[in-house]
Formats: C-alpha cells, sequence, structure tokens
C-alpha cells in the first residue's frame, strides 16, 4: 500500500514537472518580426533579449550597425526588432576625400542623411538611384556641391555661425541662381521660427537648437537678420517675421 501511495506521488510529480518545463518553455518560445534592411522575417525564438532573436536569425553587427531596440532589451511576444546595417561611403569632392558611415541603402539616401547637396551643373560618379551593398560606395562629384548640411549637426552649432551661412548661401544664389540653396535657407530658418522660438519671450532658444554663449541675444540678432536676408532675396516666406 506505502509502496503504491509513493508510485503514484511519483507519477504525479513526475506529471508536475513536466507541466512546469512545458510552461517554462512556452514563456520562453516567442514570436517576433525581425526587420533587417528592410527585408521582414517572422520568426519563433526560444530566449529573453534582442540580442537572443539575432542569434537565433544569424544575424551579426557591429559598431556602425544599428539595432532597435538595443541587442541587450527584453523582447516579448509580438516584438518587432530592427537592423540597419552601416555602409561606408567614400566622398570625393575637390579633392578632398572623406570617409562616412550610413544606414542609408540607396546613394541618394546617403547623400540626404551626409546633408551632401550637388548644386545645379554639378554631377556625381554614380548614379543616385544606385543601390548601396553592405560593401559601401565611392563616390566623386565634380561641380558646384556643398558638402556641409548635415541637419543634425548643423542645427546643434551656434546660430550665430548658421546665419553667417544662410547671408552667404543667399549671395551665392544671388550670383548664380540656384532654388536648391533658397530652399535650403527657408527650411532651416522655418525650423528655427517652429521649432526654436519661445511663444514667451519670442528668443530663439528650444528646440535643442545650439547656442554661442550664455546669452542669447547675438544668436537671436543674427538670426533675426538671417530672416530679413531671406525675405530681401525675394525666396519663400520661412512662414513668419521675427518679432
Amino acid at each position: 500500500m506505502i509502496s503504491s501511495l509513493i508510485g503514484r506521488a511519483a507519477t504525479v510529480g513526475a506529471v508536475a514537472a513536466i507541466a512546469l518545463a512545458g510552461f517554462g518553455a512556452a514563456r520562453l518560445d516567442k514570436s517576433i518580426d525581425l526587420n533587417v534592411d528592410g527585408q521582414l522575417t517572422s520568426m519563433h525564438v526560444f530566449g529573453s533579449t534582442v540580442g537572443d532573436a539575432l542569434a537565433k536569425s544569424g544575424v551579426t553587427v557591429g559598431e556602425h550597425d544599428l539595432v532597435s531596440p538595443a541587442a541587450d532589451q527584453a523582447i516579448e511576444d509580438g516584438s518587432q526588432v530592427v537592423v540597419r546595417y552601416g555602409r561606408k561611403v567614400t566622398v570625393t569632392v575637390d579633392g578632398a576625400t572623406t570617409d562616412y558611415w550610413t544606414t542609408a541603402t540607396t546613394v541618394d539616401q546617403a547623400m540626404n542623411e551626409l546633408g551632401i547637396r550637388a548644386l545645379s551643373g554639378a554631377t556625381l560618379s554614380v548614379s543616385r538611384s544606385a543601390g548601396l551593398g553592405r560593401e559601401g560606395e565611392a563616390v566623386a562629384a565634380a561641380g558646384r556641391v556643398v558638402a556641409a548640411f548635415d541637419p543634425v549637426r548643423l542645427w546643434a552649432h551656434p546660430p550665430a555661425f548658421n546665419a553667417i551661412l544662410v547671408r552667404e548661401l543667399l549671395r551665392l544664389d544671388a550670383a548664380r541662381p540656384d532654388a536648391g540653396l533658397r530652399a535650403w535657407c527657408t527650411e532651416y530658418l522655418s525650423r528655427v521660427w517652429s521649432e526654436a522660438r519661445d511663444p514667451a519671450t519670442g528668443l530663439f532658444t528650444g528646440g535643442g537648437i545650439g547656442h554661442y554663449d550664455a546669452g542669447v541675444v547675438l544668436d537671436h540678432a543674427a538670426l533675426t537678420g538671417a530672416m530679413a536676408a531671406l525675405a530681401s532675396a525675394g525666396a519663400p516666406d520661412p512662414g513668419h517675421a521675427p518679432p
């Protein structure tokens, strides 16, 4: 009788252990979507982090690649993981060569992301519509090219210096008309007005815009002058006139 009870208890314990193991496996099994350079794959992963999902799919990433969420972040059923491989783009402008890293998949996307604009009459050695493989690309530009328009970095620069750039670009446009120059100046100053202007004070201090020093007068005066120059050039209205 005792041996029978022990046998039954052992059987129940074994069943419970199997059930718990199955429950644990079910919790670890997650259905996620993995997007690698625009290629979407739905997959099941036994793991708890983005890194586990990448390992399961055989995706290896390096320092120039973008992974979102980060590899050490937790995943759950239904998570979406995005991977964008970095590509090295070597750009030569007027004999000066610079290496950039980008996650763009076409030459056009890379040029826009890097802020490199070919003005009227300029040519590129590679078609802008060409794809960018993981091996990267070398691009040579001839003619009128502006290679300093990185929108992110430029926004963080002191507006006093950016205003000088705007005025000089407008002078260049006056000498050799180019709608792209005026459009860029309008775009920058429109963002200044919509994102940086403090409605309470009228000063351009918000939106993460850069600053020259602890004061704001120099930057405000410079941006006001740039807006006036844009208006005098007959460019499209950036939206408002400064106070």
